[in-house]
C-alpha cells in the first residue's frame, strides 16, 4: 500500500512517499552516526558508548538504504543523499561549535545544485 503513496514535484515527477521518507531517514541516521563519532574525541571517558551508537546508527542507515534501493534506482537515490552534507555541517556548527566557512558553504551549495540537476526527470 505504501508504494502507491506518492509525492509530486513541480515538474510532474513522481517519487514514492516511502522513498522520500527512506531518504530522510538515511540522512538523519548518517548525521547521527557522524555526531556520535564526533563525540568520541570530545568525551573520551564514554568512547565505547559513542562508538557503539555510531556503529548502530550506521547499521540502521544501511538497512534503510538497502530498502530504499528497492524503491528507486541507485543513480537517482545516491545523489539525493547529498543532503547529508548540509545536516552534518549544521550539526558540527550547532553541537560542536565548529567553524564552517563561506568556502565550505559554497561547496555544499554546489553539491545541492548538482543533486538538483541530476534528479531532473
Amino acid at each position: 500500500m505504501v508504494r502507491f503513496l506518492t509525492l509530486w514535484s513541480l515538474r510532474g515527477s513522481v517519487m514514492p512517499l516511502a522513498a522520500v521518507l527512506s531518504l530522510a531517514a538515511c540522512v538523519v541516521f548518517d548525521t547521527g552516526e557522524h555526531v556520535a563519532y564526533g563525540l568520541v574525541g570530545r568525551k573520551p571517558h564514554q568512547r565505547a558508548a559513542w562508538i557503539a551508537l555510531g556503529v548502530g546508527l550506521h547499521v540502521i542507515a544501511l538497512l534503510v538504504w538497502l530498502w530504499l534501493l528497492t524503491l528507486m534506482p541507485l543513480g537517482r537515490a545516491l545523489p539525493l543523499r547529498g543532503g547529508g552534507y548540509i545536516t552534518i555541517a549544521l550539526a558540527g556548527r550547532l553541537l560542536f561549535n565548529e567553524w564552517v566557512g563561506m568556502a565550505a558553504w559554497a561547496g555544499i551549495a554546489l553539491i545541492v545544485v548538482g543533486v538538483a540537476l541530476i534528479c531532473q526527470p
